[in-house]
């Protein structure tokens, strides 16, 4: 399970789980704090490592587009709730991206906008106040034709 939290959370949000992991801990450990988060650096290497192995050549290219680590990690979390389920779309809420990654609302609407203008993501329904997020489809692997590269590797 947190093996996947990866694909969900902002490096931030999850090394403050680590360390609050840490300091409530109900057992002894031989590591100290400053071991601990060394040990979740590494493992952060490894999660982004094989997240990367996992993008089509045509997300890595609309990765390569982005310039700040927050836009970086909003694609990345945008991808992981694609792929989360076969799903044709996701929601896509705003107010959790703006938590997550630590930016404002207008921030993060502005991302989204920047996204759909690459190509990343494409507005499939409309956010309905206090009942729904606004829906997106992922279709940063999709090719000229609008074909996904998962699509046509499939049998």
């Amino acid at each position: 399970m947190v093996s996947k939290l990866y694909r969900f959370y902002s490096r931030s949000v999850l090394e403050e789980l680590a360390r609050h992991q840490f300091q409530t801990k109900s057992v002894d450990t031989n590591a100290d704090l400053a071991t601990h988060l060394k040990e979740f650096d590494e493992i952060w290497i490894y999660w982004l490592t094989r997240y990367r192995a996992e993008l089509t050549e045509s997300e890595k290219s609309k990765e390569a587009l982005l310039v700040t680590d927050n836009e970086r990690e909003a694609f990345r979390i945008a991808w992981g709730f694609a792929n989360i389920d076969k799903e044709k779309d996701f929601a896509y809420s705003s107010e959790f991206f703006a938590w997550n990654l630590q930016m404002s609302l207008e921030g993060v609407c502005k991302q989204r906008r920047k996204f759909c203008a690459l190509g990343v993501i494409e507005q499939s329904a409309r956010f309905i106040a206090n009942v729904a997020a606004a829906r997106f489809q992922w279709i940063a692997n999709n090719d000229a034709n609008g074909v996904t590269a998962r699509e046509r590797i499939r049998p």
